[in-house]
């Protein structure tokens, strides 16, 4: 995942113009952790105001369980993994690049989650 968040944060970068024509597939858990884990940065570092039952219906709609995400839930591991390469990219980065960045992958996977 961290790769795809480094490509799309290049693309968007790149051309920002057409950032909309970008398509993420979100197929794995790996990819859906990816996707959370930015949601749960967002809210910690770039001060994204979340209530997780805002989660629900649209990892549903990807075909997964929100729950299996959470700390408890049987894919944390790849959350927990996620986030620690997103606190990276801050790292590296910069936090606002990277909040840009996070904040353009969840609006082109999650963009009810922005309220858009």
């Amino acid at each position: 995942m961290k790769a795809a968040l480094t490509a799309l944060a290049l693309v968007v970068t790149a051309a920002s113009a057409t950032a909309q024509s970008v398509s993420i597939r979100v197929e794995t858990p790996g990819d859906m952790a990816g996707i959370l884990a930015a949601v749960w940065v967002m809210t910690t570092e770039c001060k994204l105001s979340v209530d997780t039952d805002q989660l629900g219906p649209p990892a549903r709609r990807y075909g997964f369980n929100f729950v299996d995400f959470a700390p408890t839930g049987r894919y944390f591991a790849l959350t927990r993994k996620a986030m620690d390469q997103d606190y990276a990219i801050i790292a590296q980065r910069g936090l606002g690049p990277a909040c840009r960045s996070f904040s353009q992958l969840i609006e082109l996977t999650m963009p009810e989650v922005l309220g858009r």
